[in-house]
């Protein structure tokens, strides 16, 4: 089974292409060829500018830190702002970042339901609620 979703968010001047494929990969056995259980998650963002996708790659919000302090030295950025990356293409500001990053937990979500998979926050639900049972059972045998 394989679905994709994609969708438009504004990068500043230019606009940014989200797209989320789950796919259950193609296992080869013995027994031939069959789908996996386990599934395939990628994430593709690329950057629309005329028509054509003129850059891709991964969303990151450029901060003056010991990560981005080089890069946006080279950009000739000012090191008192925020920036947001995607490949080469750089826009002021984390609004386009935070763009970017709400419409892939927004596809990841519809996707999770059609593939009947938990999301990130529910699995963290569960690990908390499973750490407070932990902790909720070990100060009962303390007490007894």
């Amino acid at each position: 089974m394989e679905k994709m979703l994609s969708k438009e968010v504004k990068y500043g001047k230019a606009v940014a292409r989200v797209t989320v494929r789950f796919y259950n990969p193609i296992v080869n056995s013995d027994w031939g060829q069959f789908e996996s259980e386990k599934v395939e998650k990628v994430v593709k963002v690329e950057i629309i500018v005329n028509g054509q996708a003129a850059e891709s790659g991964h969303p990151v919000l450029l901060q003056d830190n010991e990560y981005h302090h080089r890069t946006m030295v080279r950009a000739n950025l000012n090191l008192n702002k925020e920036y947001s990356k995607v490949g080469n293409a750089i826009t002021e500001g984390n609004e386009a970042y935070n763009n970017i990053k709400n419409a892939i937990e927004e596809l990841e979500e519809q996707l999770n339901k059609e593939f009947n998979q938990k999301t990130e926050k529910e699995i963290n639900i569960e690990e908390a609620q499973n750490i407070i049972e932990q902790a909720e059972k070990e100060g009962m045998e303390r007490k007894l």
